[in-house]
């Protein structure tokens, strides 16, 4: 959303972002550089640190078993 006084001088720097705009902008930002990983990439990144052929059928197994699955029962 943009602020615009027509009545301004110069022309042209009458429509500035609101800085409501801004300060989400900002917030938005943060919360994606704070963000937690989301399952597939914990999955992926766990896949990666395998070290051989072996590991990395046995850590596909534990995936597909629900080791990253999120736990929908808390108790």
């Amino acid at each position: 959303m943009l602020h615009c006084n027509r009545t301004s001088e110069p022309p042209f720097s009458f429509c500035q972002p609101n800085l409501g705009d801004r300060i989400m902008s900002i917030t938005r930002r943060i919360r994606a550089a704070f963000r937690a990983p989301s399952h597939d990439e914990r999955a992926l990144a766990y896949l990666n640190d395998a070290t051989s052929l072996a590991d990395l059928e046995r850590r596909e197994r534990e995936i597909d078993s629900g080791r990253f699955r999120q736990n929908r029962h808390p108790f």
